[in-house]
């Protein structure tokens, strides 16, 4: 803790008493408290801390408070109202206040999925579009996918069996206000059509793209070299989910691009044709920059007639500058021809991809290489998990250059 004033005056002083502060996770200390008298009447209080007068609310800006989160949070907000004996009356909040107590509850995104289930009687099976359990899939080498790495917790349902009304106000504002996110194109073929035509809620508002650089080739069929057949995921236009035909409710569109710290891993030629990560040191990630940039050539077609589409996590802001101002040109019929965009993209050869990059801070990142070469194949002298993640954390991007 660092107080680096005091407080310094000629009023006059009171007795200095005794004051006990209790923090929220079991912090407590006794201070000696005085207050100061001005001449003009105002009352100033001041507070002991390490043999010097300070003012109270210097201190406390310096104390650590810490937050009441977690279950240590919920535990003290649950002895708090025990104590009280006093009920919390949902229903009697405002509806815009219930709202942020559903968020809180239900968290910032769904992950639609599929759930099955089985009459007992009858033995039939039932399909349903469910809200999903969060964000914790990995990869088979044990590295998370998803830019924000720590993964996001299943919705907590708890209040959808509270009663009937405030079940049916939380499932609203999960299904037609909270963004539903897709991790692969395949998910949002699949699942996409089903929530607007199984539910009863407009649940195709809005809609976040977070696929892999591989599956946006595929989703938007980019007429990329070199991607061997596993990576193919369908023969299917799958950007075609996204007609206003089919999803006439999506207002909001959202796409996140994946970042290139695992290098080789996600990187769309990454692989050998047995499916192998290519962890040699001479191989070299596809330059991000100039891969989106194909990529949003081809995307256009399918998502211009959508109102509002943001390009988010790994984009250079030039490149989402560029694409969002040509998608908003689209809305209003003012149309830009890609023609030549997409004739350069289909003609080129294998020995033109992964394409080079010539960013001032290279996209390419060989944290993954680096720790393989350390690691090697003999797994009983196996790089400690510390200094790999030490590794790992010297990843950064370059989002002006």
């Amino acid at each position: 803790m660092r107080i680096n004033s005091v407080y310094e005056t000629d009023a006059s002083e009171e007795v200095a008493k005794p004051y006990t502060f209790v923090g929220c996770r079991g912090f407590s200390k006794i201070m000696s408290v005085k207050t100061m008298r001005y001449h003009k009447g105002n009352l100033d209080v001041q507070v002991l801390f390490d043999g010097r007068w300070v003012p109270f609310w210097l201190w406390l800006e310096d104390v650590d408070f810490d937050p009441p989160t977690g279950k240590i949070g919920f535990d003290l907000q649950r002895g708090w109202w025990k104590s009280t004996e006093k009920t919390f009356k949902l229903l009697e909040l405002p509806a815009e206040l219930r709202n942020a107590v559903y968020k809180h509850s239900l968290g910032s995104e769904i992950f639609p999925s599929h759930e099955s289930s089985t009459d007992p009687e009858t033995g039939t099976e039932t399909i349903q579009v469910v809200l999903g359990r969060g964000w914790t899939e990995k990869l088979a080498d044990g590295n998370t996918r998803d830019p924000r790495e720590a993964g996001v917790d299943a919705p907590n349902l708890a209040l959808t069996q509270v009663n009937k009304q405030i079940r049916g106000e939380a499932l609203h504002y999960a299904w037609e206000l909270m963004p539903k996110v897709f991790t692969s194109s395949s998910k949002l073929h699949e699942i996409g059509r089903e929530m607007d035509q199984d539910l009863p809620f407009q649940s195709t508002g809005h809609i976040v793209l977070d696929f892999l650089t591989v599956d946006y080739i595929n989703f938007f069929e980019v007429p990329l070299p070199g991607l061997h057949p596993h990576q193919i995921l369908s023969t299917q236009p799958l950007g075609s989910c996204l007609d206003k035909d089919l999803l006439p409710n999506l207002k909001h569109l959202e796409i996140r691009f994946q970042s290139t710290k695992l290098g080789p891993a996600t990187d769309p030629w990454g692989r050998t044709e047995d499916g192998y990560i290519r962890f040699e040191s001479s191989f070299h990630t596809a330059c991000h920059k100039v891969l989106i940039d194909w990529i949003m050539v081809f995307a256009v077609g399918y998502i211009k007639h959508i109102p509002r589409v943001e390009l988010k996590g790994y984009v250079k802001t030039s490149l989402k500058q560029k694409w969002e101002a040509i998608l908003a040109d689209e809305r209003k019929g003012i149309v830009h021809d890609l023609t030549t965009e997409k004739a350069v993209v289909q003609a080129l050869t294998i020995n033109n991809v992964p394409p080079a990059c010539y960013c001032t801070k290279p996209c390419h990142f060989d944290g993954m290489q680096n720790i393989e070469a350390r690691q090697g194949r003999d797994w009983e002298h196996v790089f400690p998990q510390k200094h790999r993640i030490a590794m790992m954390n010297h990843y950064s991007f370059d989002f002006n250059d």
